[in-house]
């Protein structure tokens, strides 16, 4: 009410606007008549009747589902519009439950929910502030996280007896949800929303039965594109296929990993589809290998690159924009902020493995070859995109610099990082 009463006393000082509110007849210019101050009045309350809906209007909680599978729950809360991060937390004296307070949204008239065999009952009720939603749980479950992305809230469940969810998914099918009154408790799970991995939809062309870990790697540049040029004429983009097929029959030696590169001869690929290569082929790492250049030619080193976390959101347009899928779900089928959370769950992981794998690779590079002072970097890279493969980008050495030209031009040094990327690569699959 008290942002109403501020409306109407702008309003009142609209000189031009109490005119036509309150139109006059020459008689009664002279004075303020006691009609004149009623027709006023009842003007401002007219307007600010018109806009007393745009001043109480809030954000509705839509709809709060619960989804399992693999004994985990996740529970997707939509709203009519964005809202800031609502608070969860966990209560466990008396009967296990989970609470999400919601600052600013109310729960709408008929609210659509769900329960799952981790979520035994679903309530909400009013706050002087918003809503506050309960999620009555089993014993043993517990919340294990939860995402927020403007219009979506999912909490994560863990945990309460994996005999019972093993006995419940196999016998229950999934079904869909029904809008409900917001009290009632509904015991039909859905297909869950999982943490996402790669799974594109339509054909994709790794082989089921295979069971060893995909490598994917990415000789920098080709074709049309030669990359840096060295001192004595060296090409980069002969210097990245050769010893990208060097790796690829190191690797294939072990006989632990299939092996895929993006380029086997001199030709020119698109830095995206460099990425969709790799996810397609549901790829268990990506590492793409450059040299670098400077015009300071005594620079000589070699380094690591990991996606910088400023590209992040590159890494989510891309998804949602040019590769459209995650694990089995389209995304275009999903709402733009369960989307969002969906790849977000998939970078968090993708982008830790990745630094994982550099932070172990640099010291078995440093063994073999010089490196850079702040060796492992970050750095927007097209190629490092993809939020759902773990994705390095090795730079060699520097092709402008004579010694480490020299280096990159050798079998044996060739043969020598090769061999240190096989070794990391061994250590990061076995960890």
């Amino acid at each position: 009410m008290s942002k109403i009463i501020h409306i109407c006393r702008k309003l009142s000082k609209n000189r031009e606007l109490l005119q036509k509110l309150t139109p006059r007849k020459p008689y009664s210019l002279h004075i303020n008549t006691m009609s004149g101050i009623i027709r006023t009045f009842l003007g401002l309350m007219i307007v600010c009747a018109g806009l007393l809906p745009c001043a109480l209007a809030r954000p509705v909680l839509e709809s709060v589902l619960s989804e399992t599978r693999d004994e985990r729950t996740y529970v997707t809360l939509t709203y009519s519009e964005p809202i800031k991060s609502p608070n969860v937390f966990s209560m466990s004296e008396g009967k296990p439950r989970i609470i999400i307070d919601i600052h600013t949204a109310i729960a709408a008239q008929e609210l659509r929910v769900s329960t799952s065999p981790q979520v035994l009952s679903i309530r909400n009720a009013a706050r002087a502030q918003g809503t506050r939603v309960v999620l009555d749980v089993v014993q043993g479950a517990r919340r294990i996280s939860h995402e927020h992305s403007e219009r979506a809230t999912v909490i994560i469940i863990g945990g309460g007896g994996s005999e019972l969810f093993s006995r419940v998914l196999k016998t229950t099918q999934p079904s869909e949800s029904k809008t409900v009154q917001a009290s009632h408790v509904s015991s039909e799970p859905l297909s869950y929303i999982p943490i996402p991995r790669i799974k594109p939809f339509g054909s994709h062309v790794k082989l089921a039965a295979s069971k060893k870990h995909l490598i994917v790697i990415d000789a920098g540049h080709g074709g049309r594109d030669p990359g840096a040029i060295g001192a004595a004429g060296s090409q980069e983009k002969a210097i990245t296929l050769k010893s990208a097929q060097e790796l690829k029959k190191l690797l294939l030696k072990t006989g632990r990993y299939d092996v895929y590169l993006t380029r086997d001869k001199d030709v020119y690929v698109d830095h995206y589809e460099r990425v969709r290569l790799a996810r397609m082929r549901e790829a268990d790492l990506f590492i793409s290998l450059h040299a670098d250049a400077l015009d300071n030619a005594s620079v000589r080193g070699a380094s690591v690159y990991t996606l910088a976390a400023h590209a992040q959101v590159r890494s989510t347009n891309l998804v949602n924009n040019k590769q459209n899928w995650i694990e089995n779900v389209d995304l275009s089928q999903k709402t733009d902020a369960v989307g969002s959370i969906l790849v977000n769950l998939a970078q968090k992981k993708t982008f830790s493995n990745s630094h994982k794998f550099a932070q172990m690779l640099i010291p078995e590079i440093e063994k073999v070859a010089p490196v850079l002072r702040n060796t492992h970097r970050q750095k927007g890279l097209a190629v490092l995109l993809a939020p759902d493969v773990p994705a390095v980008l090795f730079e060699m050495g520097y092709i402008s610099n004579a010694k480490d030209e020299k280096a990159l031009n050798s079998n044996t040094q060739r043969r020598l990082k090769m061999q240190a990327v096989v070794k990391t690569i061994n250590r990061y699959f076995s960890s």
